[in-house]
């Protein structure tokens, strides 16, 4: 049985000879510990292969991600990471300033058709399950693009505005999915952080009503072309499992 073969049983709930592998490795450990995840790969490969597909290039980009110092990223959103750190801290919000959302447009070049095609390549060359992975993330890209407090603030208020900003950040993200439909991947993954470690961002009646049906949308284009579909939330999310699961989510990390 192929690691690809084992993955796809594994989420169709059929039996299988052993449990499907993935180190999932945090960001700056390939750096720090070389040797150790040089045996462990040798020793317990990976079951599923993400394609590495090149950064995307615009205009409002500057600095190099995963590098000390400051870089902004392809929405305008600039980060900072420190010496000692591997995670970036939220430095400035393109549209603090609300009057700023009727004008905003999303990276075009997030949905460069070469990206995809470079990814729809690796497939037929691997036996692995492919999962790429995509930059959807409505409410995580909410909050870096309006800062964490006045995001929430707005979601709660219910403005013109907020829906406005959520309804063009959804057609976005339905347009990136179409693309990665199309490949040959296996899956495609997205992600949103609704948690805390002691719960929720907001409350499940608020995701319920302004999230699930994006979430919805996201499930129903990616199996209507086969794909499976993975979802990551940091934090506890206890009280949207449910909702998750009858989303048809096939994999939650």
């Amino acid at each position: 049985m192929t690691s690809r073969e084992l993955v796809i049983k594994t989420l169709n709930h059929e039996p299988v000879p052993r449990v499907p592998r993935d180190l999932w490795i945090p960001a700056g450990e390939e750096s720090l510990r070389t040797d150790e995840l040089a045996e462990m790969n040798v020793r317990y490969p990976s079951d599923i292969l993400t394609p590495e597909v090149a950064p995307f290039h615009v205009k409002r980009s500057h600095g190099k991600p995963g590098k000390a110092g400051e870089f902004t990223d392809p929405w305008g959103c600039v980060w900072h990471i420190s010496n000692n750190e591997s995670t970036a801290e939220l430095k400035h919000s393109p549209l603090a300033d609300a009057s700023n959302i009727a004008s905003y447009e999303p990276p075009a070049s997030v949905l460069d058709r070469s990206q995809f095609a470079k990814a729809s390549k690796i497939c037929p060359t691997t036996n692995r399950f492919v999962l790429a992975w995509s930059e959807v993330r409505p409410f995580d890209r909410l909050r870096f693009l309006r800062g964490t407090e006045a995001a929430i603030v707005d979601l709660a208020r219910g403005t013109k505005e907020i829906r406005s900003l959520l309804a063009m950040l959804h057609d976005f993200a339905c347009k990136e999915l179409e693309l990665w439909a199309s490949t040959e991947v296996d899956g495609v993954g997205f992600r949103d952080d609704w948690g805390s470690p002691d719960g929720l961002l907001v409350s499940p009646d608020m995701w319920r009503d302004l999230f699930r049906p994006m979430y919805r949308d996201y499930c129903k284009l990616l199996h209507a072309h086969d794909k499976f579909v993975f979802f990551h939330s940091n934090g506890d999310i206890f009280d949207l499992f449910g909702d998750l699961v009858k989303l048809d989510i096939d994999a939650i990390h």
